[in-house]
């Protein structure tokens, strides 16, 4: 008897759980796709408005007409972080990091004409170095070596901060070598 009982009782169970698992199927799970489509809907317009707020502009949205090029005049060298590996004393080794810039400009933008002429920019080339220098040197030669888009990004960031102004649309590194 009671071993018919447990079976019924399975069986209710059983039963149960496929019909909350119908209403789950033709109820709920349309209800949710459609909240996944408007909340979709909702993101996509955020970042639309995102984008146009923002105001800033990447060197490929501007004609090369309107940009400007600025390169520092000399090689900068900085002085890495200590990495993971040592000399034969178990001393850190010291790495240098040896590289030119290019600071790329948006001619149209407005405060082109009063911070990016080449005078402008020469007259600051001290603050712009020493910018530079603060950025590279907080990372390791392995750190730098496998991230200098990050480098660039972040003194670009930087340069823009310095200004006060995003008339700067980019920083490339070239001729770099570690030691």
């Amino acid at each position: 008897m009671k071993k018919n009982l447990i079976n019924i009782l399975t069986l209710a169970v059983s039963v149960a759980n496929m019909v909350l698992m119908i209403i789950l199927v033709f109820a709920i799970v349309p209800a949710m796709r459609n909240t996944n489509n408007l909340v979709t809907t909702i993101c996509t317009a955020i970042e639309l408005e995102l984008k146009n707020t923002n105001g800033s502009v990447s060197i490929d949205d501007i004609p090369i007409s309107d940009v400007a090029v600025y390169n520092i005049s000399e090689q900068i060298m900085a002085n890495l972080q200590s990495g993971p590996d040592t000399d034969k004393n178990g001393n850190p080794n010291s790495h240098y990091m040896m590289f030119n810039v290019t600071i790329s400009m948006n001619k149209a933008d407005e405060d082109y004409e009063t911070y990016g002429t080449a005078e402008a920019m020469l007259e600051k080339e001290g603050l712009i170095k020493s910018r530079i220098l603060k950025i590279v040197t907080e990372y390791t030669k392995e750190e730098a070596q496998a991230g200098v888009g990050i480098l660039e990004d972040e003194v670009l960031t930087s340069l823009q901060e310095l200004y006060g102004s995003d008339f700067i649309i980019d920083v490339a590194f070239s001729d770099y070598m570690f030691q």
